[in-house]
């Protein structure tokens, strides 16, 4: 009898011993089944991150633009490399002059900064003058005379005459800012080329608003307007 409980007891050593070894060989070859899981979750998430993209990813690579469809990095003044050509300029000049007396600083800024870039682009002293002269004082401000404007843009016209457009252009500027100049006799020979050149440029739309101006004689209380009007539709309908 009691060598059977010896027996037993022996037994029951045996079994604890084996299943200890058991136990301490899972964990000494296998990593835990919890660290298992939440490794994998944490991987997971950061693989999905990766895959999917976070939102600064999504932000780097979004084409973000602005109210009138140009590029962030446009609005920022970072330089581009198309070319604005004079055709532009004159019409970024007639738009200066609306949002100058709107007060619009963000879109003065813009269009300021094409200005610089065509004179930039084009080295020209005699349109670089005139631009500082005229408007570059008084475009934030609110406060530069629609002459101003008209002077920029004659300047623009000028450096290359030997556009049909431009000369007409220029002809229309000269004219308006010489009438009821006390010198007739400049203003009269300066009216007279530029009726001609309307003619011989032979647009119906542009001759009925040079005589609409002819008309108003330098008297009506929308002069300006419809010289720019004039000055406007040259510019888009140039050959």
């Amino acid at each position: 009898m009691e060598n059977n409980n010896i027996i037993k007891v022996l037994v029951a050593i045996i079994v604890i011993f084996i299943i200890t070894t058991v136990v301490l060989s899972v964990k000494m070859f296998n990593p835990s089944i919890t660290g298992n899981v939440i490794k994998g979750a944490t991987e997971g998430t950061a693989a999905d991150d990766k895959s999917s993209g976070t939102s600064g990813g999504i932000l780097k690579n979004f084409p973000l633009g602005d109210r009138n469809g140009k590029s962030i990095s446009e609005s920022l003044g970072v330089k581009s490399t198309a070319t604005v050509s004079s055709k532009n300029t004159v019409d970024n000049l007639v738009e200066l002059k609306s949002v100058s007396k709107n007060k619009d600083t963000v879109r003065i800024a813009e269009l300021v900064t094409l200005v610089n870039r065509y004179i930039d682009e084009n080295n020209d002293n005699n349109l670089l003058e005139s631009w500082q002269r005229n408007v570059v004082g008084c475009v934030y401000k609110s406060s530069c005379q629609d002459s101003a404007y008209l002077q920029v843009i004659d300047a623009v016209a000028s450096s290359n005459l030997g556009e049909t457009n431009n000369l007409l252009m220029h002809g229309v500027v000269e004219t308006a800012n010489l009438w009821n100049n006390q010198n007739l006799v400049i203003f009269s020979d300066s009216l007279a080329n530029t009726n001609r050149l309307v003619k011989e440029y032979g647009n119906a739309n542009i001759k009925d608003q040079w005589n609409t101006l002819v008309a108003c004689n330098g008297q009506c209380a929308d002069f300006s307007d419809k010289v720019f009007g004039l000055v406007k539709t040259i510019n888009t309908n140039s050959k």
